[in-house]
């Protein structure tokens, strides 16, 4: 007989930008724990170039791929 996999944690997650643009990103679970992260606007385009780099490293479609995901958010580019 297999082993029962522990009971998951329900959680909800949102994320939004401060009027300062910073990021606040907080989880809440089903049993109301909430779990804040605070990224302040010095640390938002380190973290945007450190996930830039994560998502797009080796794709050879990395300039298209990138295009396409601005444009779908309104974020302008040249």
């Amino acid at each position: 007989m297999k082993p029962l996999k522990p009971a998951r944690r329900e959680r909800s997650v949102s994320m939004a930008l401060t009027p300062d643009d910073a990021i606040e990103l907080t989880e809440i679970t089903s049993q109301g724990d909430e779990n804040r992260l605070h990224i302040p606007v010095e640390s938002v385009s380190p973290l945007a170039f450190a996930l830039l780099h994560e998502m797009m490293r080796g794709r050879l479609d990395a300039v298209d791929a990138l295009r396409k995901l601005l444009g779908q958010y309104g974020i302008a580019y040249s």
